[in-house]
């Protein structure tokens, strides 16, 4: 079966004028590697290429290794023209439109043994052009297609008006690949090999989502493919996809610009701009960041709480067992607590120590008692003041930890408020757009997204939980998705008896090819507390899917 690259086109480069190549390469490659694999030889030339698209997804240096010895270190750079018309290379971290990147492959035969017909290819995606002359040495073949190569220059038949047909060269432009014949590889050897390509597009990098078999040399500039908001974790992605389509619509709208929109929440501020939109995205990160420093606080608590507990029922145990020893078969040893366990929560826990706390003052005043010596000291000395010290600091610090547990829900809630004064913005965004622009302008077809497309939602994973006692945490483990854009599974979590997305938190992030487990103590701090979660499943379009909630109790 051939395999394809038509998934999503590198995200996170759309929408944005500047283009991190090193993302971009990244995405492309990530699609494009198994494609090419399934038309080489299993020889020097499959290594070759796989450790180059390996080491593209990298950017800047890189180096790899296969398991045939070969080592490959790529270094991409950017070309910076020089006005007295040479030139300055430099680490490419940003690539604008029309400017140039060099890249510089470095391959070494670490055996003794030689490797036979090294052959490195170089995908070159739409919306890059190849610069002839540029590479060294020459390539021997390129592909329009990715899968048949041919000798350079590529030419091809062109009928003319007159019924006569003629050769005509092929633009660089529609070259999508690159291949040298560098021969043999003795041990202990290296070869470099090295080409430009320039970034064409004025705008935004897209897959054709209408071809399903589309190969990795048809991907095309066509309109933008952005991040739909899907929940509260989407929120950020989105308006990173506004923010440089609202910057290149004010470019264009030149001295009629820039776009300003009339608050859709209020006369409180009787109008929006972009720095504006700026600020609601900066201030909800850190609202984001907030309530993970919030939880953080939660966890703080809990762990001291667990500390504390633990350390006052050690010491509850120890003065059991003084009075068991010292005054057996006095009232006082019929008048001892049953401990707690140190899991369990405050009510339950806290009696039994009020109880201690209350006896032993009552035991230190005995008197009378045969072969006991008031006051009652456990091990280390410690007396029955440090007990009362210890127990009323717990008290304290589970008041603490509700606290801490509330201002999570609180800040939740807040940031639930800045998202719906961010959404109507980005709504008036998109109608202001279509007033200004053409139904087929660039800037129309590329408008990001607010919602996901229609049956572009994935199937939702089933997803179990239970307690898992040798970790003492919450276990939830899912089923794979079965979406062939599959980007993570996001766990997340929701404060509260039941399961509200409107305040749900992502706890977590899990690769599409880690284990399928996720071990948590959120929400489950003391015996008896009830947590509740669910399983998403991200595409690269950045549609998403809840799982079941998945309901776990802590013993």
């Amino acid at each position: 079966m051939r395999t394809t690259c038509s998934t999503n086109g590198p995200r996170n480069c759309e929408g944005k004028t500047n283009c991190n190549l090193r993302q971009r390469f990244s995405d492309f490659v990530a699609r494009c590697v198994n494609w090419f694999r399934s038309r080489f030889t299993r020889r020097a030339s499959l290594w070759a290429l796989a450790a180059w698209l390996a080491l593209g997804a990298t950017g800047g240096h890189a180096l790899a290794q296969d398991q045939s010895g070969l080592t490959a270190m790529l270094v991409t750079m950017k070309v910076v023209p020089l006005a007295d018309g040479k030139e300055r290379l430099v680490h490419a971290v940003e690539v604008r439109p029309g400017e140039v990147v060099q890249y510089v492959a470095t391959y070494r035969n670490a055996f003794a043994a030689g490797i036979r017909d090294l052959q490195p290819a170089l995908p070159i995606p739409a919306g890059m052009q190849f610069v002839p002359g540029s590479a060294t040495p020459q390539p021997t073949h390129a592909s329009l297609d990715g899968r048949v190569f041919e000798p350079v220059p590529l030419t091809r038949l062109v009928k003319l008006a007159d019924g006569s047909v003629r050769t005509q060269a092929v633009p660089a432009s529609e070259y999508r690949a690159l291949r040298w014949s560098l021969g043999d590889l003795a041990g202990g050897a290296s070869t470099n090999v090295t080409a430009r390509a320039r970034l064409l597009l004025r705008g935004w990098w897209k897959v054709d989502s209408k071809s399903e078999s589309k190969s990795c040399s048809q991907l095309t500039f066509n309109s933008f493919k952005s991040m739909p908001i899907s929940g509260a974790s989407s929120y950020i992605h989105t308006l990173n996809d506004f923010l440089p389509h609202w910057e290149q619509v004010n470019t264009s709208l030149g001295a009629g610009g820039p776009l300003v929109l009339r608050n859709p929440n209020g006369p409180t501020r009787p109008t929006i701009n972009r720095a504006a939109l700026v600020t609601m995205r900066d201030d909800l990160q850190a609202k984001h960041t907030d309530i993970t420093g919030q939880m953080n606080n939660v966890q703080i608590a809990a762990a001291t709480l667990k500390t504390m507990k633990e350390a006052l029922h050690l010491r509850g145990g120890q003065f059991n067992d003084a009075e068991r020893s010292d005054l057996a078969g006095t009232a006082y040893v019929e008048a001892l607590p049953m401990l707690p366990s140190p899991g369990d929560g405050q009510e339950v826990f806290v009696e039994p120590m009020d109880d201690i706390a209350t006896l032993w003052p009552k035991v230190n005043a005995a008197a009378g008692i045969p072969g006991f010596t008031p006051p009652l000291l456990l091990l280390g000395a410690y007396p029955v003041a440090d007990f009362a010290t210890a127990l009323g600091l717990l008290k304290g610090q589970f008041e603490t930890v509700r606290k801490e547990d509330f201002l999570v829900s609180f800040k939740i809630k807040e940031r639930n408020k800045m998202q719906d004064a961010i959404y109507p913005v980005l709504k008036a965004y998109r109608q202001a757009v279509l007033t200004k622009f053409a139904a087929n302008d660039p800037l129309v077809l590329s408008l990001p997204k607010l919602t996901p497309e229609p049956g572009s939602t994935p199937d939702p994973v089933t997803a179990n939980g239970t307690w898992n006692a040798p970790s003492t945490q919450g276990k939830l483990t899912w089923d794979a998705s079965i979406a062939p854009d599959l980007d993570q599974y996001e766990v997340r979590w929701s404060p509260g008896p039941t399961y509200d997305a409107s305040l749900e938190v992502v706890i977590g992030n899990v690769a599409p090819t880690a284990t399928r487990e996720f071990l948590t103590t959120q929400g489950l701090l003391t015996s008896g507390d009830v947590s509740n979660f669910k399983v998403y499943v991200k595409t690269t379009t950045g549609n998403e899917r809840g799982s079941n909630t998945v309901k776990i109790t802590r013993p």
